[in-house]
């Protein structure tokens, strides 16, 4: 199940049109840290699985890190790229990603700071993400 909400995560983040717009033809949407900053940047980040199953089906509560990097004057440019984030994932579910049904997906926690050494700004999002067998 994780192998393909991975997947999907990063399809969905890679074809949003507006999410490509403010990163950069092509997307800067990278599965790990981006070995040379390349900035405005997404990677997808930690990702962690608890148990969710029921009596009748075997699932899993996906917590997943999300981390953005832009650099501008102030947040605005961050703050588009995090909702756009949110949107994108949050307002695609329920969905199915080949052999998983995504049943949920809700923004837990979203952080943003000035990172000095990088002179942009990043910001983290987890998501949680509950998942089922598909056809289960």
């Amino acid at each position: 199940m994780t192998g393909d909400l991975h997947a999907w995560l990063l399809d969905r983040l890679s074809n949003d049109a507006a999410l490509v717009a403010d990163l950069g033809d092509p997307p800067r949407v990278f599965d790990r840290p981006p070995p040379r900053r390349a900035l405005p940047s997404v990677y997808v980040g930690r990702i962690e699985v608890a148990d969710w199953s029921t009596d009748d089906a075997r699932g899993q509560a996906v917590s997943v890190v999300i981390h953005a990097y832009a650099r501008g004057p102030g947040r605005t440019d961050i703050d588009r790229i995090v909702a756009r984030i949110e949107s994108t994932l949050t307002d695609a579910v329920p969905a199915t990603a080949q052999s998983t049904r995504i049943v949920l997906a809700m923004p837990v926690a979203i952080s943003t700071a000035y990172e000095r050494g990088q002179a942009a700004f990043h910001a983290t999002l987890r998501l949680r993400f509950l998942c089922a067998a598909a056809g289960a």
